[in-house]
């Protein structure tokens, strides 16, 4: 088994961040499946997940009677079997979880004997138990850990102002004295590179120059492939050529969010349409997910399908509706709030300084008027001003699993369930 290590807290703190009880967001997890094959095969995959560290592993019922005491353990993957010798109350151990070939009513039944978190159909959901498990990192943690909070803005389709919304409020955040991160999932697409103004020639470091360190991810790798924007924030950029972003896992933008969320009090991702593997493990640990569409038929039927794709329609309270008002208006706000069953957050009026600004590679100034203020207004919606530097309502812990966040696969109190638009006045 490799051992991952531990970060060192100064480099957190290089970071511009305070140290948290954990330095990283690895999830500390206990392995204890009694099939041998199936053991392995859970255990291969879960130790090549750079966001997860494994402290241990068992097959027999002692020895996950054992495992159940392991110190530092955040949660506990287990088969129906090793399930029946959880006896201990859920309150004195780790949360667990379940995995098994097939989601029978005896395997959904034991789930709820033992108080499960979620089961999962293995291998089929076996990207939904890594996000799931990535969520409860640090969920033993002592009282006063804190987090940045992570902030996705999505796209129901392009040319609706999803960079321009992203990149304004990261700066938005800034500009209030936040230590605000973006990061941009379009790998094959580049649009905060260009809307930040960095040109094609510049020697500028993007993630693909983590992919080598992937294993061994540290706060000051990450801190090396950032760029520092005069605005005050900091941005993690998509790779250079399409080519390049096609060979970035999944997993690794998830380790950069976790461990950016240690060291800032705000990270914004920017999740273009189409972002696949990568938006759904990103949005599954966003706080907070706002969804941007237009007021045509295409736009917001693609937010409708985008929201129950991520499991936002269930989780309410982590989804902002934000209506952009770029672009041919075939339909109202009311409109919006009927097909989307959820009324708009904020919108984002057409402003013509936006196109320009964007072909400049430039931000609009500070405390502009305009689409910049809406901006503004949102950013203050989703970290209150009061909040304070340094805090981004990072008092509140990391949301865990059923706690106002999506944790997908079957949960015991649930049922298992399994374009292109005009240009408008904000491009991309």
């Amino acid at each position: 088994m490799r051992d991952r290590g531990v970060v060192d807290m100064r480099q957190i703190e290089q970071l511009g961040g305070e140290p948290p009880v954990r330095a990283i967001g690895r999830t500390r997890v206990a392995l204890g499946i009694r099939d041998l094959p199936f053991h392995h095969e859970v255990l291969d995959f879960l130790e090549r997940e750079p966001l997860i560290e494994i402290l241990g592993a068992a097959a027999g019922p002692d020895s996950v009677r054992a495992l159940i005491r392991t110190p530092s353990v955040d949660a506990l993957v287990l088969c129906p079997d090793s399930a029946a010798a959880v006896t201990a109350p859920a309150g004195d151990r780790p949360p667990c979880v379940l995995v098994d070939h097939e989601l029978t009513i005896p395997v959904l039944r034991r789930a709820i004997d033992c108080g499960a978190q979620a089961v999962f159909c293995w291998p089929d959901e076996r990207s939904d138990l890594v996000a799931t498990l990535v969520r409860m990192s640090g969920a033993r943690r002592a009282p006063g850990s804190r987090r940045g909070r992570v902030l996705a803005v999505y796209g129901a389709r392009g040319g609706i102002g999803t960079t321009f919304v992203a990149t304004h409020l990261a700066a938005a955040l800034s500009d209030r004295g936040l230590r605000a991160v973006l990061v941009d999932l379009g790998a094959d697409l580049g649009e905060t590179t260009l809307a930040l103004g960095i040109g094609a020639v510049e020697a500028t470091h993007t993630i693909a120059d983590l992919v080598g360190v992937m294993g061994e991810l540290s706060p000051e790798h990450l801190h090396d492939a950032l760029f520092s924007h005069p605005r005050g924030f900091a941005a993690l950029l998509p790779p250079p050529e399409p080519s390049v972003g096609a060979e970035v896992p999944a997993g690794l933008y998830a380790a950069c969010v976790a461990l950016l969320a240690t060291g800032f009090d705000a990270v914004v991702l920017h999740v273009p349409r189409g972002s696949g593997e990568a938006a759904r493990r990103v949005l599954a640990m966003a706080d907070r997910v706002v969804v941007l569409t237009g007021l045509d038929a295409f736009s917001v039927y693609g937010a409708r399908r985008a929201m129950a794709a991520f499991g936002l329609q269930d989780h309410p309270d982590r989804c902002e509706v934000v209506v952009s008002r770029a672009g041919r208006a075939e339909l109202s706000s009311a409109d919006v709030a009927r097909i989307l069953s959820k009324r708009p957050a904020a919108t984002i009026r057409a402003d013509r300084r936006v196109a320009a600004s964007q072909q400049r590679g430039e931000l609009l100034p500070r405390g502009a008027r305009g689409a910049a203020r809406d901006v503004a207004l949102l950013a203050d919606r989703l970290i209150p001003s009061d909040s304070g530097p340094g805090s981004a309502d990072r008092g509140s812990p990391t949301p865990g699993p059923g706690e106002g966040s999506r944790s997908p696969g079957w949960h015991p109190s649930q049922r298992h369930g399994s374009g292109q638009g005009s240009e408008g006045d904000l491009p991309a």
